[in-house]
């Protein structure tokens, strides 16, 4: 951050790096049932139309805690009201590209697990949301995710 020495320094800093100093975390979370290709998804309420994703954090817990879930999650940003798991998979901009896998999303297979990503990215564009798509790989366990988007508005 810069300090004012005297009345003629120029704040230089502050000009090139502006950011907000107010952050808010938003979670949402959805679950799938057991069953191969069983999805679920939810999407955050509406933002501001410029918004800065400081971190994401991603909680999953396996419907059975002792055992290990196999899904697809996706992390996705986009505007509208009708939010479908199709929607925020394949047709909102990517949050998280491609790990794991040839599509854009996070192959997750394991245990109860806590990933924390710092991003610090902006995003604009008016109704702006974020999203979370599961898909299920595994036959017979569910799993549920919780997301937290720490945005910065304005």
């Amino acid at each position: 951050m810069a300090k004012v020495i005297n009345t003629s320094q120029q704040l230089t800093h502050a000009a090139l790096a502006p950011q907000s100093i107010h952050s808010r975390v938003i979670h949402v979370t959805t679950f799938v049932t057991g069953g191969f290709g069983n999805t679920g998804v939810v999407a955050t309420p509406v933002v501001a139309d410029g918004v800065r994703l400081l971190s994401l954090r991603l909680l999953i817990l396996p419907g059975n805690l002792t055992s290990s879930v196999a899904i697809i999650i996706f992390l996705s940003t986009g505007t509208g009201k009708i939010i479908t798991q199709a929607l925020v998979a394949t047709g909102w901009d990517k949050i998280m590209q491609s790990v794991g896998g040839s599509a854009p999303a996070i192959r997750y297979d394991g245990g109860q697990q806590e990933i924390i990503w710092h991003m610090n990215v902006l995003y604009s564009g008016s109704g702006r949301r974020f999203g979370l798509a599961l898909q299920n790989l595994s036959a017979s366990v569910g799993a549920t995710v919780w997301a937290s988007f720490q945005i910065s508005e304005g």
